[in-house]
């Protein structure tokens, strides 16, 4: 394995995921980005969350997600509630509007996979994400 075939795939797979989040924000409504989408997602499949915890399932900073938060707050989108036993921590809580809202997003954003994987079959999309799924855990592991 030559390094600069490693070092261009890299940048290959950093480009395909700043062009997938362009196109995503060109995509979306407006004000809204790959990161309000994925918060709007996760609260929609999997109940309020820590912002904390949305912070790292995003893989950003508590700063960015706490921006990302702001708008989302600012739109009508999410609630922070603080938590009963330790007024330290905010639950994010998706709104009414949100939910409402969430049927329209999904449908933006399964338009736009359909329109980028529009070659590949689900075997496709499977090998791929094993395939990252390795490459993640062993870059973890060292």
């Amino acid at each position: 394995m030559d390094d600069a075939d490693v070092q261009g795939l890299l940048i290959r797979l950093r480009e395909f995921s700043h062009a997938l989040h362009e196109r995503a924000r060109r995509e979306a409504p407006e004000g809204f980005g790959m990161q309000h989408l994925l918060v709007m997602k996760i609260l929609a499949t999997e109940g309020p969350q820590k912002q904390t915890d949305l912070a790292g399932l995003l893989g950003i900073s508590k700063g960015a997600a706490s921006q990302t938060l702001r708008g989302l707050e600012e739109g009508g989108f999410i609630e922070r509630r603080r938590d009963e036993g330790d007024a330290r921590v905010h639950w994010i809580h998706a709104t009414d509007r949100a939910r409402r809202f969430k049927a329209e997003l999904e449908d933006r954003m399964s338009a736009l996979f359909q329109d980028v994987f529009q070659d590949w079959g689900d075997d496709d999309v499977r090998r791929m994400g094993q395939m990252l799924d390795g490459l993640i855990e062993r870059a973890r592991a060292g």
